[in-house]
Parts: C-alpha cells; sequence; structure tokens
C-alpha cells in the first residue's frame, strides 16, 4: 500500500494484498496515495482532483471506493478494526 510514480510523474496510489499489487484508480484524480489498511482490507487515502483540491477516499474489501471529505487523521480512524499507516 503506498503511491508509485508513471511515467507523467503522477503518483498513483496502490495495495498489495496477498502479494497481488493493483492500482486504486480513482476517478478523476490527478494523483494519489493509500496511506492506512485495516485488518478487513479496508483503505484509506487521498488524492487530488482536477481542479486541485485534495479529497480522502475509501475503498472496501470489494474494491468499491467513495470520497471522504475529512483529515487524513480521521481518515486511518475512520477503518474498523486496527488500522497500520504507511
Amino acid at each position: 500500500m503506498g503511491e508509485f510514480a508513471t511515467p507523467t510523474e503522477a503518483f498513483v496510489a496502490y495495495s498489495n494484498l496477498g502479494g497481488i499489487l493493483s492500482a486504486i484508480d480513482i476517478p478523476g484524480a490527478t494523483t494519489s496515495s493509500a496511506f492506512a489498511i485495516n485488518d478487513a482490507n479496508e483503505i484509506t487515502g487521498d488524492y487530488v482532483d482536477e481542479g486541485g483540491v485534495t479529497h480522502g477516499f475509501y475503498q472496501s474489501p470489494s474494491g468499491a471506493l467513495s470520497s471522504r471529505s475529512m483529515p487524513r487523521e480521521q481518515l486511518r480512524l475512520f477503518l474498523s478494526g486496527s488500522a497500520t499507516a504507511v
């Protein structure tokens, strides 16, 4: 879990669940970063939209994404169970 740089130098969030690396594709994001995961494989992070505004995101274990407007620390606390921060 974290971020990687693309050839255009944008950062993209990714997850590593069970040894499988997956980009977290957030529609409309110009850059993104995943920064916390819990035992249920729920992930939170943040992204910057095309207007330059930073938002939080939540990804469920099924991969469904939703936007969250809250600071990083609250996003970590949003996760149920114990979250591991990056």
